[in-house]
C-alpha cells in the first residue's frame, strides 16, 4: 500500500475531488462530529494517511520540474562539469630547444648507418641469390635488382617499426601508408617476401654450422663491427637476440627482456658499441681444442678477446664478464 501510494504521488497530482474519491473507495470514514477538533479538511493530510505511519514523509515536486527522487536533505546535487583545453602548443618544436641540444658533431641518417654494416655487394648478393632461388622454385624469372632489394628492406623496417596487425594494411585505403605503398605494389613486396635468399644452395654446407643459409650476411657485419675505433676497456656478456620463427638455434632464457631468441656472445666497449660477437649454436660453440678444457664461458671470453688490440700502456685493462 505504502509503494502504490508513493507511486501515485509521484506520477500524478492529485485535486480535492481525487482525493475524497480515494477517501470514498477505502474503509476509512470522515465525521463533522470527530474528537480530533479539525475544522477544516486537508488534502495533503489526507494522501499522507495512504502510506504506511512508519514511512518518511515524501517530497511533492513543483509543478514547473519534472518529479525526481529526493534526498534526506532534499538539496540537488551539482552536476560536475569538466572543461578541456588543448595542449597542442605544448608540442610544438622549439628552435631555442633544439639549439641547447647536444647531438654530437657528425650525426649520420638511419640509411648511412645501414649502409655502414650493409655494404653495397651484400644487397647484389641478395638480387642475385633470390633470382636463382624463384627461378628453380617457379620455373620462372623473378628479375629483381640490387635497388629493388634496397626498397624491400627499407619497407620491412618501416613496417616492423609500425607494428600494423596485417602488412597489407599499409597498401590499403583506410590505413595506408605512402611511405611504403608508394615504393612497391604490395603484391610485388609479398612475392620478394616468399623468395628472399642470401644463400640458394639447398644444400647445406658440410660441418656444424647451423646457421649456414645467413652466414654471408653475418661475415658482413661482423666485418663492419671490426672496422670500428678500438677502446681501451671492454665487456664480454652474452645478450638475446628476439626471435620467434624457425631456426634450429633458438633458446629460450627465463629472465630476459627478450627470453625467446638467439643467444649471442658479444664484445663491447664502454661507449656500448660491439666490437666482435660469436652466434651460439649449441655445445661446442667457440671452444677451440687448445682451450676446450676451461669450458663454455672462459673459451667464449679467449675467442672474443683475439681481436681485441693490445694496448701498450700500463694503465689498459680488460674488463671481462665471466659467462657462468
Amino acid at each position: 500500500m505504502a509503494l502504490q501510494g508513493k507511486k501515485l504521488l509521484c506520477d500524478k497530482r492529485f485535486t480535492v475531488e481525487g482525493v475524497l474519491q480515494h477517501l470514498d473507495d477505502s474503509e476509512l470514514k470522515l465525521s463533522d462530529s470527530d474528537d480530533s477538533g479539525d475544522e477544516t479538511f486537508n488534502p495533503s493530510a489526507a494522501a499522507d494517511m495512504l502510506t504506511d505511519e512508519n514511512e518518511d514523509e515524501i517530497e511533492r515536486p513543483d509543478e514547473d520540474e519534472p518529479s525526481t527522487s529526493v534526498n534526506s536533505g532534499n538539496k540537488r546535487q551539482k552536476k560536475t562539469q569538466i572543461k578541456w583545453r588543448s595542449l597542442r602548443g605544448a608540442f610544438e618544436s622549439s628552435s631555442e630547444l633544439q639549439d641547447n641540444l647536444n647531438l654530437g658533431d657528425s650525426l649520420l641518417s638511419p640509411s648511412l648507418y645501414i649502409f655502414n654494416y650493409f655494404n653495397p655487394e651484400i644487397f647484389e648478393t641478395f638480387a642475385e641469390q633470390t633470382n636463382i632461388y624463384h627461378l628453380r622454385k617457379t620455373g620462372k624469372t623473378l628479375n629483381t635488382t640490387t635497388a629493388e632489394i634496397q626498397k624491400f628492406f627499407g619497407i620491412t623496417i618501416v613496417t616492423a617499426n609500425l607494428g600494423f596487425p596485417r602488412i597489407r594494411m599499409y597498401w590499403q585505403r583506410a590505413t595506408r601508408v605512402n611511405a611504403v605503398a608508394d615504393v612497391m605494389p604490395v603484391n610485388r613486396y609479398f612475392q620478394l617476401r616468399n623468395s628472399i635468399r642470401i644463400n640458394a644452395d639447398p644444400n647445406p654446407e658440410q660441418g656444424t654450422n647451423k646457421f649456414w643459409k645467413v652466414q654471408p650476411l653475418i661475415n658482413t657485419v661482423r666485418s663492419r663491427c671490426l672496422k670500428l675505433p678500438r677502446e681501451e676497456y671492454n665487456s664480454v656478456d652474452k645478450q638475446m637476440i628476439p626471435f620467434t620463427g624457425r631456426v634450429p638455434a633458438k633458446q629460450y632464457i627465463r629472465g630476459k627482456p627478450n627470453p625467446v631468441g638467439v643467444k649471442n656472445f658479444v664484445v663491447c666497449y664502454t661507449s656500448g658499441r660491439a666490437d666482435d660477437f660469436e652466434l651460439y649454436q649449441g655445445a661446442g660453440t667457440g671452444i677451440s681444442e687448445e682451450h676446450k678444457h676451461l669450458g663454455l664461458g672462459a673459451s667464449i671470453v679467449l675467442r672474443l678477446s683475439e681481436t681485441t688490440p693490445q694496448h701498450k700502456t700500463t694503465s689498459s685493462v680488460l674488463i671481462i664478464t665471466l659467462l657462468a
